[in-house]
């Protein structure tokens, strides 16, 4: 079984700052390894309880760097299962955490926090894990804070349980009731009810995705468009003093033509003349903060969190304008002025 994670280093001031002290500091980079990657494993028993039986840690070396990349394997050592060579024989974990080993270290262990539980030597305990996580699951109360910047806890599900609190235990979607490659989605009620919502292709819409949409096909017949890096296009339904936008998407650079399906069987009645008109519009329907350093956010499918576009600053790129290329760029001047220091 492969899988593939992509993670971004944080992006306070105090990290970016830190990072900068470590990219000069060469003994601090060689001693300190401040990032580490873990994989934690957890055993199902047959009372629906987990149990953290173990994990592999990972340190980021030269986390300095834009991006870092591990390919690994995780395998149990051959001393895993015997109790003999358990390196928890001997352990000081406190009373409100968990001894368990280091699966790629011999005789090494880490203390696992217990449910609830949480803090340098786990002695801070969070409420809210009793009645926002479900029975059986396990509560991490600081990882929603430090991921997501939620106050929210995080619940790890067991076996056949699923959801943000791990109460939701039946399929909807086991019976495929979404039509015509529509996607389904459990959804969660407070009342620890599943139901779905079916995610419907670009053609067909619908509570099951069985009606289909009406396209509209637009060419833009434009000249002198090499500068534009990028374009938003949104289709408005104007309804007496408000505009609401019912369609947006964003491309790179201008579109020679651009498609658009309509939830309805006739296609909408397009404006071709120019009138001047005052309507309220709130800016933040269509707001995105989805990029670093600066950049500007372009918001696509205002339905899809994930569709838009980061016009980077200078110096900066990747999809979220994460990377940062000044600590590794150099001009003539800054040779010159280098060269004349050692003269």
């Amino acid at each position: 079984m492969k899988h593939k994670f992509y993670l971004l280093y944080s992006r306070s001031d105090h990290m970016l700052q830190h990072k900068r002290t470590r990219y000069f500091n060469r003994s601090d980079i060689i001693n300190n390894h401040p990032y580490s990657l873990h994989f934690d494993i957890f055993l199902s028993e047959q009372n629906k309880t987990m149990k953290e039986i173990g994990s592999w840690h990972y340190p980021v070396y030269f986390d300095y760097l834009p991006a870092f990349r591990l390919a690994v394997v995780l395998k149990f050592p051959s001393w895993f299962g015997n109790a003999t060579l358990d390196p928890c024989l001997k352990n000081n974990c406190t009373e409100n955490s968990i001894c368990a080993p280091l699966l790629n270290l011999n005789h090494s262990y880490y203390c696992s926090c217990k449910n609830g539980y949480y803090g340098r030597h786990c002695s801070k305990y969070e409420p809210l894990c009793h009645k926002y996580c479900s029975e059986n699951s396990i509560c991490r109360p600081n990882h929603n804070t430090i991921l997501m910047n939620q106050r929210r806890p995080y619940c790890i599900c067991p076996l056949n349980y699923f959801g943000p609190r791990c109460i939701l235990k039946n399929d909807p979607c086991y019976s495929d009731p979404c039509f015509n490659n529509g996607t389904c989605l459990v959804r969660e009620h407070s009342n620890e009810e599943a139901s779905y919502i079916c995610n419907c292709s670009t053609r067909f819409y619908g509570e099951q995705c069985t009606k289909e949409k009406a396209f509209v096909h637009i060419n833009l017949n434009m000249k002198n468009d090499s500068f534009v890096r990028a374009t938003v296009i949104q289709l408005y339904n104007m309804n007496k003093t408000t505009l609401h936008i019912q369609y947006q998407q964003v491309q790179n650079g201008l579109p020679s033509r651009f498609h658009y399906a309509h939830e309805g069987p006739y296609a909408p009645h397009l404006v071709d003349h120019y009138e001047a008109i005052c309507f309220s519009h709130n800016p933040q329907i269509d707001h995105c903060g989805k990029c670093l350093s600066k950049g500007q956010c372009l918001h696509g499918d205002l339905t899809n969190s994930k569709d838009f576009i980061c016009l980077c600053p200078k110096c900066y790129q990747g999809p979220h304008c994460e990377l940062n290329l000044q600590a590794f760029g150099f001009t003539l001047d800054s040779l010159l002025i280098e060269f004349s220091k050692k003269g």
